[in-house]
């Protein structure tokens, strides 16, 4: 059977044959920091010559950014419950990441129930760290996610990551020498993206071992002030943390995109995260990939000349 995907607006329709001889990985999410390193992930596994990986796309721009990876892009509309059921057909695992927005549980009811329409044998979802129990917005969104996932009879594994690496390039002031933080100098959990696709890609490639299960993905738990030492020993200079108030906080995150709403939770989530228990949860990247989870020092490493060079003078 030949299924037409058309990308609204678009002058061309993509055809491709859905009978697949082949196990069908959707990746819902694809495009942005975790899922654009779980496609160069997959890539580097191979996992996309035994399995047939397809990448949903709302824009004709954002399909074309995927094909050019070399995958597979099909129309998927968050707000268009039928292009969600037709991405489906022939699924057997689905790789959920949901939008950071208030219509988060909306979405992922109706990826969830889509996929149990579909028969989908897996879904492997990215959540967020923290307790079960908690009475934050943010966690609650991702827990009342999970236990719908749970419900759904699919075979499933939570993915709970800590604050991404990648998040604090927005906390890192170069010319002032300065560090943002948020949760009163205590520690708080940290991964690298890298670290957190290439779980996924794991789990997506074998997902059988990994059902019922809910990660932690934890590199280790430092506070600005430490972070703040770190970089000035891999810089060569001086940097000290900064406390940023809530209202700056909330308005950067407006500023970025944020629904006002979201943003609040994101802040409420951040000053919480020292509260939460990480010491089981370090080891677990390793576990699961055979490879040891990049260390903030490491990040800074990697990545700070780089920063350096974007950085007005």
């Amino acid at each position: 059977m030949v299924s037409w995907i058309a990308f609204a607006g678009a002058a061309s329709i993509v055809s491709r044959t859905r009978s697949w001889p082949m196990d069908t990985i959707l990746i819902i999410g694809g495009s942005g920091t975790v899922g654009g390193h779980l496609l160069t992930e997959i890539a580097r596994q191979g996992l996309d010559r035994r399995l047939n990986i397809l990448c949903a796309a709302r824009s004709e721009a954002t399909a074309r950014n995927i094909e050019a990876q070399g995958f597979a892009a099909v129309h998927v509309d968050l707000d268009e419950p039928q292009s969600i059921t037709a991405a489906m057909d022939g699924v057997t695992t689905l790789f959920l990441l949901k939008p950071y927005g208030l219509k988060m549980l909306n979405y992922a009811k109706s990826v969830v129930d889509a996929a149990a329409a579909a028969s989908v044998r897996a879904i492997v979802n990215l959540s967020a760290f923290g307790p079960d129990a908690s009475a934050i917005d943010l966690l609650t969104w991702h827990r009342l996610v999970d236990r719908y996932i749970e419900s759904s009879d699919i075979a499933f594994t939570h993915l709970r990551p800590g604050f991404f690496l990648e998040g604090l390039a927005a906390r890192i002031n170069l010319q002032l020498g300065t560090v943002g933080d948020l949760s009163g100098a205590r520690d708080v959990p940290w991964v690298a993206a890298t670290d957190i696709a290439r779980v996924a890609a794991t789990v997506l490639g074998v997902p059988g071992p990994h059902a019922g299960k809910a990660y932690s993905l934890v590199s280790e738990a430092l506070s600005a002030p430490y972070i703040a030492r770190l970089l000035g020993e891999v810089a060569g200079r001086a940097f000290t943390e900064v406390a940023i108030e809530d209202g700056t906080a909330v308005e950067a995150l407006i500023s970025r995109g944020r629904e006002p709403g979201f943003a609040r939770a994101i802040v409420e989530y951040a000053k919480a995260a020292p509260d939460f228990p990480c010491d089981d949860a370090t080891g677990t990247i390793e576990t699961i990939t055979g490879h040891s989870a990049i260390s903030v020092r490491e990040f800074l490493e990697r990545n700070l000349a780089a920063k350096e060079s974007s950085a007005p003078t």
